[in-house]
């Protein structure tokens, strides 16, 4: 009697914390009817479709943001292909919230929809990855930036190259077009799916514009369009020539160099059959009004090897269109122009994860502005409709050899690789999605560095280029705010750790970001004054989301985890909404960490009881 009490005092201790995770939040609903009803939703990795990264809700606000409590916890199941697909760099989705569900995905590119009130499962979508890396154009490479809503419908680019639409209400798939990434002209390489598609809906037309990664298996870069109607394939635009023999001076794309700020340079790219690379591999946003999707694209590679860039000699030239910024007509996929900001790149320095379409104001006047950041360690303000920067590039981090960086035309363009230490790393730099709010830019930028060797006759009797980062200098990271008028730095946040994957977040002037380690900083956005920290325990790779749930109380949503670095984690999704009965004053009777360490100790102790029970009626 005695061993079946503990059990079930346990199990009473659960049965009250799932109480405290569904109690009445009445408080906040009243607060939230207050609320603007678009700020309820969100329906893109950066929370809207041109991912400012800003959310203009104010129920959650720098008075109120030490009031947040823990509700739930939503555990990942275990990465079912662990033993067949490359390990997870973490649980990269930032999550959408729309009508009271919430939507993320796995590395594994499964979908799951989450009731946001209690955290239960509502449905899941997965991809037999088995099957995709059968595919003979697919890279194994798990992972997952974003997914996007549109129109009841979820959209993922999957591993296997497949766009998914699929039903917001029950996951069932209402649309699927297949093979995007095959027999494409001039490939050498493997692809896989990793951004959402960005969706144009305009005058009948429905029309997805959906980025291919391909930079890590020495494919061909492009961004392709799909008739959403007809599944028809509209444009491909490739980002580099294609890989053949011969020179690559009259590719069809050389035709638009005039389109932007590099000279025209013949025999661009040299001679060899294996150039790649050229990903574009970020969130891209639309223009409904002029039909102009702006993307941006990664670094350009020679030589089929998994250790490098090669010999970069072997590439003459600005290798066009790599690490650059490119505004596309979405109906024809025809260039309206284009900024490169590292020319021959050596170390790559491309651009990832989001490419923003914003409104700042400049002498009074309203001005459409495309915001992004680059592993180079600057971000770059460009006017939507010329691609002329409007303020200079920002430099950010540390920095040392950065060889061609914003050198446009005086970039040395038959350099090779050198031996030596390079400030930003390869993946340093801005290595997350950047924001924009209130005339300012948010940035996060890594000071990590990268030690570049040669590994003497590795590939066809050459050397290829091989990093790795400096152990001996700082690993860790700086948050800025920019003002977007001048280009000055208004505050910057010193973090301890690497800063890589989490998008940073603006909203009721408050700036939330996660480092890489887990540790959530939320921050005064007028002068970056720390609010509040809380540390997750896993990997950070993901920003937050905030969203209504069914009743119209909001709440914060933070992912964590789910990497196969050094100890794997399945990965979690975290909820927390205001104290019932806060105010803005701030105050409270318990700390959150407190009922969050408790409900996560109950949980764990209550599983270990109840296997105990089942062992016991077993025997």
């Amino acid at each position: 009697m005695t061993r079946l009490l503990a059990p079930l005092i346990i199990l009473l201790i659960i049965s009250s914390s799932i109480t405290l995770l569904i109690a009445p939040q009445t408080a906040v609903g009243q607060q939230q009817q207050q609320q603007p009803p678009t700020a309820g939703d969100w329906v893109a990795t950066g929370y809207d479709y041109k991912h400012t990264g800003f959310n203009p809700q104010t129920v959650i606000n720098r008075d109120n943001v030490k009031e947040l409590e823990f509700k739930w916890i939503y555990q990942l199941p275990s990465n079912p292909y662990r033993s067949i697909l490359q390990p997870s760099l973490g649980l990269e989705t930032n999550p959408l919230v729309v009508n009271g569900m919430v939507y993320f995905a796995a590395s594994y590119s499964k979908v799951f929809a989450v009731n946001a009130l209690t955290g239960n499962l509502v449905w899941s979508h997965e991809v037999n990855v088995t099957k995709a890396l059968e595919k003979p154009y697919i890279g194994n490479f798990g992972i997952q930036h974003a997914i996007t809503y549109k129109s009841g419908l979820i959209y993922q680019l999957a591993i296997d190259c497949t766009l998914y639409g699929l039903d917001a209400a029950n996951g069932q798939v209402r649309l699927q077009i297949d093979d995007i990434c095959k027999d494409i002209p001039g490939n050498r390489g493997l692809y896989f799916g990793e951004e959402a598609p960005t969706i144009y809906e305009k005058d009948g037309r429905r029309i997805a514009v959906v980025p291919v990664a391909a930079g890590l298996f020495y494919a061909r870069g492009f961004v392709a369009a799909y008739d959403l109607e007809t599944k028809e394939l509209l444009w491909r635009w490739f980002v580099i020539p294609p890989g053949v023999e011969g020179p690559k001076d009259n590719w069809e794309g050389y035709q638009d160099v005039s389109k932007g700020n590099i000279k025209p340079y013949p025999g661009d790219w040299g001679d060899s059959s294996e150039i790649w690379g050229g990903s574009a591999w970020v969130s891209s946003s639309i223009d409904e009004d002029t039909g102009l999707v702006y993307t941006s694209t990664g670094y350009p590679g020679i030589g089929l090897t998994l250790a490098g860039n090669g010999d970069a000699s072997r590439r003459p030239g600005p290798n066009l269109y790599t690490n650059s910024i490119v505004a596309l007509d979405v109906l024809t996929g025809k260039m309206k122009w284009y900024y490169q900001v590292t020319p021959h790149d050596l170390v790559q320095h491309g651009f990832g994860w989001n490419t923003i379409l914003a409104k700042v104001t400049i002498d009074g006047q309203e001005k459409k502005v495309i915001v992004t950041g680059s592993k180079n360690g600057y971000v770059y303000e460009l006017d939507a409709v010329t691609g002329e920067p409007v303020i200079q590039p920002v430099k950010v981090g540390v920095h040392l050899n950065d060889y061609n960086t914003n050198l446009g035309n005086d970039a040395d363009m038959t350099m090779n690789q050198q031996p030596g230490v390079t400030c930003p790393g390869g993946n340093g730099g801005i290595e997350a999605p950047v924001a924009v709010a209130h005339n300012t830019i948010f940035a996060a930028a890594q000071n990590r560095c990268f030690d570049w060797r040669p590994v003497p006759n590795a590939y066809k009797g050459t050397a290829v280029w091989v990093a790795g980062p400096v152990m001996d200098r700082p690993q860790n990271s700086t948050l800025y705010a920019i003002d977007a008028t001048s280009g000055n730095i208004k505050w910057q946040f010193n973090m301890p750790n690497p800063y890589q994957g989490a998008g940073v977040i603006v909203s009721g002037g408050v700036v939330f970001a996660q480092d890489r380690i887990g540790t959530l900083y939320m921050l005064d956005e007028q002068n970056g004054q720390l609010l509040r920290s809380i540390y997750f325990g896993g990997l950070g790779a993901a920003g937050v989301s905030i969203g209504q749930n069914p009743r119209g109380e909001t709440m914060l949503f933070v992912p964590s985890g789910g990497g196969d670095i050094i100890v794997p984690t399945p990965g979690t999704l975290t909820a927390f909404a205001l104290r019932e009965g806060s105010s803005s004053s701030g105050g409270g009777t318990f700390t959150n960490e407190v009922v969050y360490i408790a409900i996560a100790v109950a949980i764990v102790m209550g599983g270990i009881a109840l296997v105990s029970l089942r062992r016991k009626s077993v025997k």
